[in-house]
């Protein structure tokens, strides 16, 4: 079982300390004072006539930032994703995508149900990343037995991971030579663009559509934001209404993201360096073990063997981390897996460092009691 976005499922007693922060993902961020301000003084209008100014600005903003023709603004990542797929595939078609992807895993089956396509997911080796070599040996052709793939996705970042942009270049060759046409999962392309020092613009050359998610690292409280072509957007734009997204005074939110991505976006360095940081530190102690290369803003690490040999149990210290110290965790899972922790504007490096020790020390109190 994944560990993804599973909070501890023991109720915090009564005496329970409030919560401090919450490690479980960066989709937990409340609006900061400026961005309230912003969203107070935002301008509306109806959006299903595509009134609503504060929504056009973002939308230009967006489409600017990423060098595309349009953009749509819409509730989820989810939505945008879906929206893409099933702007440019339909019945009789696929898809190819890394077996991880959001939009295989956590959609719903969503392609299947809205676009009606196939989905030729890929497992690369040794949790690294699909190559051009992979999705040539799937690649469906015309053939009266085949899904003829159309659409190839990328997610950038996977698991906090940056997708090399070298790979992306070579599978964007390769697909606009086979007339197949490429979406990016971008919801966290802002840590790819931070990480690496490439821009948006250039990541989103390689891709006929993009999702970028303002509620992630960005901290807006809703939103996401489909770019691509004045055709493809138009197109979209009609079946988000047949998916019941239409909206009418949604300035309001615009403008909370229109905020997260000019005061808020730089400072995600700050989060990728706290994840280095608190991967030292769990590393250091010797209790858990880092299974990720920590490049973003995620950390998985894992309970070692030793200790669930001597009856410690992650999901116990949880619990505690809840009651206790006021920290919000993931457990993880029925079966032991990785636990992810997501570093978010919340969290400065001083609650890195309390985090790091609170875990310690609740491991040492288990070993001790196990041991008596």
């Amino acid at each position: 079982m994944s560990s993804y976005g599973a909070a501890s499922t023991a109720a915090p007693s009564a005496d329970a300390v409030p919560v401090a922060f919450d490690t479980r993902s960066d989709t937990v961020t409340k609006p900061t004072p400026g961005m309230l301000q912003a969203m107070l003084n935002a301008a509306v209008g109806d959006d299903v006539y595509d009134e609503d100014p504060s929504i056009h600005k973002l939308e230009a903003f967006v489409a600017q930032l990423t060098g595309k023709e349009a953009a749509l603004f819409c509730a989820t990542g989810t939505m945008t994703n879906q929206l893409a797929i099933r702007s440019q595939i339909g019945a009789l078609e696929s898809l190819i995508c890394d077996i991880r992807a959001h939009i295989f895993r956590y959609e719903c089956g969503g392609v299947a149900y809205h676009s009606q396509a196939h989905i030729i997911p890929l497992q690369p080796p040794n949790g690294g990343n699909i190559t051009l070599e992979m999705i040539e040996a799937q690649v469906l052709t015309f053939n009266v037995h085949h899904a003829v793939t159309k659409l190839i996705e990328i997610e950038n970042t996977l698991g906090g991971a940056v997708f090399p942009y070298d790979e992306i270049v070579r599978i964007s060759t390769y697909a606009k030579q086979h007339g197949i046409k490429m979406h990016l999962d971008g919801a966290r392309i802002w840590n790819a663009s931070i990480a690496t020092g490439i821009p948006l613009k250039q990541y989103c050359d390689h891709f006929d559509s993009v999702s970028l998610c303002l509620s992630k690292g960005l901290g807006a409280p809703i939103g996401s934001v489909l770019v691509g072509s004045r055709e493809l957007i138009h197109r979209a734009r009609h079946f988000r209404k047949l998916f019941g997204g239409g909206w009418r005074q949604a300035g309001l939110l615009a403008a909370g993201g229109q905020y997260a991505i000019e005061h808020q976006w730089t400072r995600m360095a700050d989060d990728h360096a706290n994840a280095k940081q608190f991967a030292e530190l769990i590393t250091k102690a010797g209790h858990m073990t880092v299974t990720n290369k920590v490049e973003t803003n995620m950390v998985f690490v894992l309970l070692n063997p030793e200790l669930r040999k001597k009856g410690v149990s992650w999901n116990k210290i949880a619990a505690r981390l809840r009651s206790v110290h006021g920290i919000v965790v993931n457990e993880d899972g029925a079966h032991p897996a990785p636990v992810r922790f997501v570093f978010h504007l919340h969290i400065t490096s001083e609650a890195t460092a309390k985090l790091a020790a609170a875990i310690n020390d609740e491991i040492a109190q288990a070993l001790s009691a196990v041991v008596a």
